[in-house]
């Protein structure tokens, strides 16, 4: 709920309570990753789903993670790389989806941007 307000320092704290009762759970480290990335610390977030990663390689939300931190550095070929990795794993991703067509605007890819738009408004 701190997150959602916009209080990131608020919700990191709660975060790591949370992981301090059970250090495996892998929710909490990946709602580390958008909280670091609205406070502008790309290395923690990039960290946080890392963690994730290492703990579960097909977890696809940690992968559509490092794509929008990618997206927000303007690295749009490692953006496009974990969208996709991201809507492989979990086909009805809407927002991976999104960030894919967002990527393929970008290389402009017109077919493949408009294929993935279109997928990200049927999930």
């Amino acid at each position: 709920l701190a997150y959602e307000k916009g209080q990131g320092d608020e919700a990191r704290t709660h975060y790591e309570e949370a992981i301090s009762l059970d250090p495996s759970y892998r929710t909490e480290y990946n709602n580390f990753g958008p909280v670091y990335l609205s406070l502008g610390q790309f290395t923690h977030a990039t960290a946080e789903y890392r963690k994730i990663l290492s703990l579960d390689p097909h977890h696809a939300s940690a992968h559509r993670g490092l794509g929008d931190l990618a997206k927000a550095q303007k690295r749009w070929g490692e953006a496009m790389a974990h969208y996709r990795r991201a809507s492989d794993l979990r086909p009805d991703d809407g927002r991976a989806h999104l960030g894919l067509g967002r990527a393929h605007v970008q290389f402009r890819n017109w077919a493949s941007a408009e294929a993935e738009l279109i997928q990200a408004s049927r999930s």
